[in-house]
This record gives C-alpha cells, structure tokens and sequence, in this order.
C-alpha cells in the first residue's frame, strides 16, 4: 500500500495566511479601514434581499451572488444575524448585526485566500518546478504589498484573482487528461466568475497562451537562463530599477513594492 506523502509546503500555505490575516485584522468594526466595507455589504444585501445593486464600476454580480448565499447559509446556524432589510431597519442594534456580518465575510476573503496561494502553488508545480521554488514564489506573492493591502480591507480584488487561479489550474491540468470536457467546463465558469466580479482581472488571461508555449516545449529554464539572467538583460533590468527607486523617493513609494513587484 502506497503511503501518503505529507506536503509541508501545503500546510505552510495554509497556516502562514491565517497567520497574517488575524494580525493584519482586529475584526472589530464594519467601518474600520475602507469606505469599501459599507459599499460591499450593502450591495450584498441588496443581493440577498433580490435586488439588483445599480453597480456600474465592478460590476462584482458573482461576489454579491456568492456572498448573499454565504449569509443566507450562516443565517440559517446563527439566528443573531438579520439579512432581511426590513428587519435591520426595526433592529435594536444594527451596528451589532453589520459589524457580524462584516467578520463572516472577512472570514471568507480568508477562505479565498487560501484557496488562492494553493492554486498558485499547482500551476507553478505544473511547469516541472521544484516543490520548494513553487513554495518561495507563493511566499513571495504572501508578502507582496498588494495581498498585505488587500487582506486587510474588505475588497473584491483576491476574490477575483481566486477565480483566476481556479480557472487556470483546471486549464491547465485538464489539458493533460483524456476527458477535457468537464475541468475545461469547471475552469470556463470560473473564468465568467472572475469576469463578473471584476472585470479587471481580464488581462491575467492574456498570459495562458504563454504558459502552454512553457509547458508544451519545456521552455521555462531555458527563458529564466538566456532572458532573466542575460548580461545585457541584467543591465536593463538594473536600469529599469534604479530609475524605480529614484521614482519612488520622490512620490514616497514603500520599498516592499520594489519586493513584490520584482
């Protein structure tokens, strides 16, 4: 019998996150941080209340759709939340309810999270990487100034890019198996969910063509060693950063951008 193989970089991905989100939130009150907080949760209630947010900017469809049902569900276990909008407005203390239902759906950005950084991992894995490169890069998208600024606010951001990854990790590993037709199906409605929660997430799409062209003619080492490594390249990439690093004296960027981005 074939023993189990325990992954430690699985539970680092798992367990690092959490870590982060609850010192990065007190989860004390639905207006702490960002306006974003009110505009979210009153569209998710819209939502479940079957009215249809006026939103023009997002257009965040699947994220209320998705949120309203996660609600109705915690609703159903934890009879002190009130979703219903004629009930909260009779409510005694509606600032209880909103700060309630504010933790449960940071809760779940907590949960896209984590489905996220695992789904990240599979399609690095998915080039032939080492396991521990695969785990490096994850922990550098962990630290990145952008999932450090998201996590701590109430956005729709990592809940689309989650969408992304799904729907890239099933593209990917479907392509290797005969029967393609149901993680092909799975990966196109995920992509409709990423769409329909925010659009901008559109241009990361863009890169599947080049992930097959790695895979497909093992090309991957080969565009780190004669591109990223290149003499010349090393210049311009030095160039490009030190211009960076002027730039962002002058106009006060942090540093952990250079990090991330780089």
């Amino acid at each position: 019998m074939k023993k189990l193989k325990f992954n430690y970089e699985i539970v680092i991905l798992l367990i690092l996150p959490i870590i982060i989100f609850f010192f990065k939130n007190p989860l004390v009150s639905w207006l702490e941080g960002d306006f974003e907080n009110i505009y979210f949760i009153y569209n998710t209630l819209l939502t479940a209340n079957y009215i249809t947010p006026s939103v023009i900017d997002y257009p965040g469809n699947s994220s209320f759709s998705i949120n309203s049902f996660f609600l109705k569900l915690v609703s159903f276990f934890d009879k002190s939340i009130i979703i219903d909008l004629k009930d909260i407005t009779l409510s005694s203390d509606p600032v209880a309810n909103f700060n309630k239902i504010y933790n449960y759906l940071k809760f779940l950005q907590l949960f896209y999270s984590l489905i996220a950084f695992i789904c990240f991992y599979k399609i690095i894995i998915y080039f032939n990487a080492d396991s521990k490169i695969a785990l490096c890069i994850s922990l550098l998208l962990l630290i990145s100034n952008q999932y450090l600024d998201n996590i701590q606010r109430y956005r729709f951001d990592f809940e689309s890019v989650t969408f992304y990854f799904i729907s890239t990790f099933f593209l990917l590993y479907g392509s290797n198996y005969k029967k393609k037709i149901l993680p092909f199906c799975i990966s196109g409605f995920f992509l409709c969910m990423s769409l329909f929660s925010k659009i901008l997430t559109l241009p990361l799409f863009l890169i599947i063509p080049a992930l097959f062209y790695f895979k497909k003619y093992k090309s991957l080492n080969i565009f780190v060693k004669e591109i990223l490594i290149n003499r010349d390249s090393i210049i311009i990439f030095f160039t490009i950063n030190l211009l960076m690093i002027f730039y962002s004296i002058l106009n006060s960027f942090e540093i952990m951008y250079f990090i991330s981005n780089n």
